[in-house]
C-alpha cells in the first residue's frame, strides 16, 4: 500500500488532484492526431460526508468543447451545497500525485464520475467523496493536525 502524510490547512486535508480527459477518450484523441489538453491541477478536499466526488462548475468546459461528452444527469443530495438537486456528471481520467513527486506512487484512477457543481468556495475547487474514499484508507489525526491517505 502506497500512503502519504500531510497536514491539515485552514480549509482542511487538502491534496492535490490532476483531472483530465478518461482514458478511452484520450486514446481515441491521440489515434486521430487531435491535441491533447493538459489535465487541470486543483486542490480538492477530502470529504468523508461527500457521496461523491464534485468538480467545481465550469472547470470542464473546455474539455466538453473538446471531447468530453456528458456522461449522465443525476439526482445529488449536498447539503453543504445547496442540498438536494440534479447535476450533470461527466467520466474523467483522475490523478492524486505522490508528493514524493515519483509518479509510480501516484494513485491514478483513468476512468472516473464526478459530478459538476458549484462549490463556491475558494479553498478548493473539488471535493474527493467517499466513491474514491472506497478505495482509500483516509486516517484523520486531529491531535498531530495531520491526515494520511493510502491506496
Amino acid at each position: 500500500m502506497r500512503t502519504f502524510t500531510s497536514s491539515i490547512g485552514v480549509n482542511g486535508p487538502i491534496v492535490r488532484v490532476e483531472i483530465g480527459y478518461p482514458r478511452a477518450t484520450e486514446l481515441s484523441l491521440r489515434r486521430q492526431g487531435r491535441p491533447i489538453l493538459a489535465p487541470l491541477v486543483l486542490d480538492a478536499l477530502v470529504d468523508t460526508g461527500a457521496d461523491t466526488t464534485i468538480i467545481d462548475h465550469g472547470l470542464l468546459t473546455p474539455f466538453v468543447r473538446e471531447a468530453m461528452s456528458l456522461h449522465a444527469i443525476v439526482y445529488m443530495n449536498a447539503p453543504g451545497v445547496g442540498g438536494l438537486c440534479i447535476r450533470p456528471q461527466f467520466v474523467v481520467g483522475l490523478r492524486i500525485p505522490h508528493p514524493s513527486g515519483n509518479y509510480r506512487f501516484d494513485l491514478l484512477l483513468h476512468e472516473t464520475p464526478v459530478v459538476e457543481h458549484a462549490l463556491g468556495s475558494p479553498g478548493y475547487q473539488v471535493l474527493i467523496g467517499r466513491d474514491i474514499l472506497s478505495r482509500c484508507v483516509f486516517t484523520f489525526d486531529g491531535p498531530a493536525n495531520t491526515f494520511t491517505l493510502g491506496y
